[in-house]
């Protein structure tokens, strides 16, 4: 929950609930409290709703936000409790539910903010918030809204059905599999566990739900016959996990190792050596690319990180020509503040020595102000310096709309490249035991 008076605002609660289906047993009660709502007593509050967008797992995120006077409270034990009936235009209503606790209240003179998240497929949409407390008083909000996909987001596989109602969930329900989309031979998705906010002690729900929905996307709109996942954390030095034969039904894994991660927890000895963490991510991407079964394409998904050390030079690997193409998304805070930022009139752009340049995407038209952040200085972060290494490409995303383009951009280049890469990179055939074991770090050491 989070209480508000003026312009200030006190975060009690601040992650948006995700709402539950309601068990189909229940439904007659609901509709009969709907329908009674009118008589019941009355409890001051307003209903905002939030307009459906695409979030990073590519599905169309809406939701709403209530505002409660807290004087109409006093002490602990109060509950909200939330009713959502979406009723798909020419289809039956989905109800779904979500109730709140709300802290002991003194005398006071704030709101309280409590909101709920869900997700829908395209079309259009009524929608009624059911709001009643413990003492049963009631009050209500009514609203319409229309999901439709712009630009770049047409081109997407559709991961939710048209006028469906589901539930926000980290392991979203798979996407039936076209047998007539290209498919992608081997692909390294590589995940740097971080969150966008520099200074923050550990993943916020945000973080993961970014991380998470992105990974999911990759999994659903560059299908491959054989995914390798890795996450990492730059920090702490850590690989956190690695996975041959990566499915959806393993996101749950990547969900609770976020979760799990402290950034604030750090052990003395990877202090000691936090400036060579160029040195350790060279390792681990060199390791990746040099992988038994080469990948014919390797993602890194990760935000901007602070600059730091120098990644070292080295002579370009003349194999490294031939190789798969290798893509860094580099996810960029939506604050200009953040990292040195400012807003431009043009698409940042920032590239490692050597490497192509980081493309930067227009926001999508609703966007008030149609430009993107470009960075004030233009510093590459430490994945970028290692992409002008190693050939590789960043792309720079500031939200899910971005992200559409760098799916499409990635998928035309590794489609491409894949025709031409040498026969010995095509192998369908999974990984021999010796490839599962453990990785050891076979790159260059610049100790």
């Amino acid at each position: 929950m989070v209480l508000r008076t003026g312009g200030l605002v006190l975060t009690v609660w601040a992650a948006a609930a995700a709402q539950s289906f309601i068990d189909p047993k229940q439904i007659a009660g609901v509709r009969q409290a709907f329908d009674s709502a009118a008589t019941a007593p009355p409890l001051r509050c307003d209903v905002a709703s939030v307009r459906p967008a695409l979030n990073f797992g590519f599905r169309f995120q809406t939701g709403y936000t209530i505002e409660v006077p807290l004087n109409q409270f006093r002490g602990p034990g109060h509950q909200i409790k939330t009713v959502i009936r979406v009723t798909p235009e020419g289809r039956e209503p989905t109800y779904l539910t979500s109730t709140e606790s709300l802290p002991a209240v003194p005398q006071t003179k704030l709101d309280g903010e409590v909101a709920g998240t869900f997700v829908v497929g395209e079309g259009a949409y009524a929608a009624e918030a059911l709001v009643e407390d413990d003492l049963h008083r009631v009050c209500r909000g009514r609203w319409r809204m229309q999901a439709r996909r712009a630009g770049s987001e047409r081109e997407l596989k559709p991961t939710t059905p048209p006028g469906a109602v589901e539930e926000l969930q980290v392991n979203s329900p798979p996407v039936p599999e076209s047998k007539t989309r290209p498919r992608i031979g081997r692909l390294t998705v590589i995940v740097h566990a971080a969150p966008l906010s520099p200074n923050a002690s550990k993943l916020q729900p945000d973080d993961v739900a970014m991380l998470v929905g992105s990974l999911t996307s990759v999994i659903e709109q560059l299908p491959a016959r054989f995914l390798r996942v890795v996450v990492f954390n730059l920090d702490q030095q850590a690989v956190l996990l690695r996975k041959n034969s990566f499915t959806s039904t393993d996101l749950g894994e990547v969900a609770a190792a976020f979760n799990q991660l402290e950034l604030a927890l750090v052990d003395y000895r990877t202090l000691q050596k936090r400036s060579r963490s160029g040195e350790w991510l060279a390792d681990l991407l060199q390791t990746e690319l040099r992988y038994p079964e080469p990948p014919d394409a390797v993602i890194l998904l990760g935000p901007l990180t602070r600059p730091r050390d120098e990644i070292p030079v080295e002579e370009p690997d003349p194999h490294r020509a031939a190789a798969a193409p290798l893509f860094y998304v580099q996810y960029r805070p939506p604050n200009p503040l953040l990292f040195g930022q400012a807003t431009g009139p043009t698409a940042g752009r920032g590239g490692g020595r050597g490497g192509r340049a980081a493309r930067g995407y227009p926001r999508p038209p609703d966007d008030p102000e149609g430009i993107v952040p470009e960075p004030a200085h233009n510093i590459p972060d430490c994945v970028e310096q290692l992409m002008g290494r190693f050939k590789g490409e960043t792309i720079a995303v500031w939200a899910p709309h971005d992200f559409a383009d760098a799916i499409r951009h990635m998928a035309a280049r590794i489609l491409v490249a894949q025709a031409f890469l040498p026969v010995s990179l095509h192998r369908d055939r999974a990984p021999s035991e010796a490839a599962v074991a453990p990785l050891r770090y076979a790159g260059k050491s610049w100790k």
